[in-house]
């Protein structure tokens, strides 16, 4: 429907979050109010997943104040719950339900690693940051480099601070991933899909929402 594409049959950004919320492999944060934030690790695969969650916390942009790991086994054709702090291994307010002063993090990320330590799913859970608090020091940096596939470009971006929803004006192409919200330090690559008709390369800017001014790129 018209609510995940537009009249063109183009992804609008929820069809975004709803491609990643419906994976075979999955992981969603969600909010229980006073008993935190749960994990769902969710398995429509014909065998089971051996790995393990990782969360980290976010505070003021760049500050990782809170680091778990936990084994899980997900069976095939089915889920497992947890809740963050059982991760974490200490009682923290992380979705800030208590409200005793502000919140302990801004941003929290969970991770689902295979046994190589690959990440195969993640969410993020946004706490104390709203999309109108534009972040001065933020910093994106992006390029574009031919891919494998014919007339398919690759496009790598990375943030020096906690980005929310990044998403691109590239005129001309299609991203296979976007509205994403990227840790600091973390590169993610995305494939740009030329539109019908489209010849030349791709040009435009990255944006998020809590980024001050864009992010020029072009082809190299």
């Amino acid at each position: 429907g018209w609510g995940v594409v537009d009249a063109g049959g183009r992804p609008k950004s929820a069809w975004y979050g709803l491609r990643r919320a419906s994976a075979p492999l999955a992981v969603h944060l969600t909010d229980e109010g006073l008993n935190g934030l749960g994990i769902s690790a969710i398995n429509d695969g014909a065998e089971a997943f051996e790995g393990k969650l990782e969360v980290t916390l976010w505070k003021d942009g760049a500050v990782r104040v809170g680091l778990g790991t936990s084994p899980v086994s997900v069976p095939a054709h089915g889920s497992l719950s947890r809740n963050v702090v059982d991760v974490l291994g200490d009682f923290l307010d992380v979705n800030h339900a208590y409200r005793f002063g502000p919140p302990v993090a801004d941003l929290v990320a969970v991770r689902l690693l295979d046994a190589d330590g690959q990440e195969r799913a993640q969410d993020r859970f946004v706490v104390g940051l709203l999309p109108r608090d534009v972040d001065p020091a933020l910093r994106i940096s992006a390029s574009l480099g031919r891919a494998a596939n014919d007339g398919h470009w690759r496009l790598t971006v990375e943030a020096n601070r906690v980005a929310l929803f990044v998403h691109s004006a590239l005129p001309g192409y299609r991203l296979e991933d976007e509205y994403f919200c990227l840790l600091p330090g973390e590169t993610r690559e995305i494939i740009a899909i030329p539109l019908e008709g489209t010849k030349s390369a791709p040009a435009g800017e990255i944006r998020a929402v809590n980024l001050a001014r864009s992010a020029p790129v072009t082809a190299a």
